[in-house]
């Protein structure tokens, strides 16, 4: 989950969660507004988050970055 920097990381036990912080363009870019269930919620497109696996391929490995971006 991508939260802005600054903010309070929430402490919820269920899902296991990863959070991480952005900020600015980090955060903003890439949003998507979609209708779920009736409510509306934002996810990152499919470019920004194969973008964020190889920003951050040292910390969930590169294997995890290709198979995302071979599926994609």
């Amino acid at each position: 989950m991508a939260i802005p920097r600054g903010t309070r990381t929430p402490e919820i036990d269920q899902p296991p969660l990863h959070v991480v912080h952005f900020s600015g363009d980090a955060f903003t870019t890439g949003i998507q507004r979609h209708r779920l269930e009736g409510a509306s919620v934002q996810v990152y497109s499919v470019a920004k988050t194969l973008a964020d696996l190889f920003k951050y391929r040292n910390k969930i490995g590169i294997d995890v970055a290709v198979e995302a971006l071979r599926e994609a």
